[in-house]
């Protein structure tokens, strides 16, 4: 499922949304947000780096705006919380 995240009505992101990230569904039925990446070679392996990353180190902002996406989502699905 594409998703789109609009930014409140002041302030400098006024007017603007972000768009190009996902909610997807694991088999196990965990809900999941994926933002844009971009694909790198790390010798053998593919690696992904995330457009989304935190400004003094560490993951848990990126972590609270999934969460925060997730939990709008089934707000407005009406699937139940966790």
């Amino acid at each position: 499922m594409r998703a789109e995240l609009v930014f409140p009505a002041t302030g400098i992101l006024a007017g603007l949304k972000l768009v190009g990230f996902s909610l997807w569904r694991s088999p196990e039925g965990g809900i999941y947000v994926t933002f844009p990446s971009r694909a790198f070679g790390a010798g053998q392996e593919r690696r992904f780096s995330d457009y989304l990353h935190p400004v003094n180190g560490g993951s848990a902002a990126a972590k609270a705006l999934k969460e925060a996406i997730i939990a709008a989502y089934k707000a407005v699905s009406g699937e139940p919380t966790t």
